[in-house]
């Protein structure tokens, strides 16, 4: 009896580590940090702070064969920006130059991109 107990608490908690969502990586606003998490697109999240207002960012992970990249306008003099969102999923071989700072066409980026925020940049013209 003892026996099945145990096991019945091993697979317990075997299936539980199944689906435990992996730890985010704070990087705070140490840019470089969040560059080496996107690297391997490992779960971060990092904050961008500028006089056009402040982002945080947030590496969620995989989706497939994308990099999935969760960007939020937390402040900005322009209120309309303000709690705007978007979501991009990157392939894997662009997160890699991204995360090394290669130029890169906006419209490119954009293009991986679907949201709030860039609803409304497009709405304004600021993207195509």
């Amino acid at each position: 009896m003892r026996r099945i107990y145990l096991l019945v608490i091993l697979m317990a908690l075997f299936i539980a580590g199944c689906f435990h969502e992996p730890k985010v990586k704070d990087c705070g606003t140490d840019e470089v940090c969040f560059q080496e998490a996107a690297k391997t697109c490992g779960p971060a999240k990092f904050k961008k702070t500028q006089e056009s207002g402040t982002m945080e960012f947030l590496l969620k992970g995989f989706e497939g064969d994308k990099c999935v990249l969760n960007m939020k306008v937390v402040d900005s003099p322009v209120a309309l920006l303000k709690d705007k969102e978007m979501n991009c999923k990157i392939p894997v071989e662009e997160a890699a130059r991204l995360s090394k700072g290669s130029a890169m066409d906006t419209s490119t980026i954009m293009g991986w991109c679907s949201g709030s925020l860039i609803d409304l940049l497009k709405s304004l013209g600021a993207v195509s």
